[in-house]
């Protein structure tokens, strides 16, 4: 086949550019701009567009109740848990028989979980005994159960005393909640109760003696 080219063009038409590798490569260039320039275009328009997809709305769902805000901080130390039982658990009369106004027998003061496990030890399951706590602003009841000691944090933080959790039960004194749990178990599914106090094989420790007499 003959390509004829008419005289006035090629007078203009350079043959060497118009079939030139460069002149294809600017052709390719131009076409791949063009392509970018209609790809832009078609994601402005996109974007601008309302999406007509159906959103599902969220359930109406009743608002969570506010968390407790139960002032957990640890203490920094043994001499400022001391202090805040010297300070606002004396006069409250915390760890005393208030029928005598004497030291509860169950009562050990700050002790540790691993001294009240060995005090435990011997003893009779329901066998209990209440401890100033090194982790929360309160106390520990430390149980006896049947293969191991069981170990409850009580809240003191407020004012009140009730065990660490939603919907406790909240005592006036820490006495009121040793006795209230002789009669009711602390959990349904444990059934424990509180039974026969563990006595103390030694005196309080220093920092505890005298309490008697302040608390009257």
């Amino acid at each position: 086949m003959v390509f004829i080219v008419p005289p006035h063009v090629t007078k203009m038409v350079n043959f060497k550019q118009l079939f030139s590798p460069k002149r294809k490569a600017k052709e390719a260039e131009s076409q791949m701009r063009e392509i970018a320039r209609r790809a832009r275009e078609e994601h402005r328009r996109s974007m601008q567009e309302p999406d007509l997809l159906t959103v599902p709305q969220p359930h109406n769902y009743p608002p969570l109740p506010p968390k407790k805000d139960l002032g957990m901080a640890k203490p920094p130390s043994k001499e400022a848990i001391v202090e805040w039982f010297r300070s606002s658990q004396v006069n409250k009369k915390a760890g005393l028989d208030v029928n005598s106004n004497s030291v509860a027998p169950w009562f050990h003061g700050l002790i540790t979980r691993q001294e009240a496990e060995s005090l435990l030890q011997s003893q009779p399951v329901g066998s209990f005994l209440v401890r100033v706590s090194e982790r929360i602003w309160g106390y520990a009841i430390s149980y006896k159960d049947v293969d191991r000691c069981k170990h409850y944090l009580i809240d003191a933080s407020n004012g009140h005393y009730q065990f660490l959790g939603t919907n406790q039960i909240s005592h006036n004194t820490l006495g009121d909640l040793v006795s209230y749990h002789g009669a009711r178990p602390i959990t349904a599914v444990g059934g424990e109760l509180l039974g026969r106090p563990c006595h103390r094989v030694k005196p309080l420790p220093p920092a505890f003696q005298g309490l008697t007499i302040r608390a009257r």
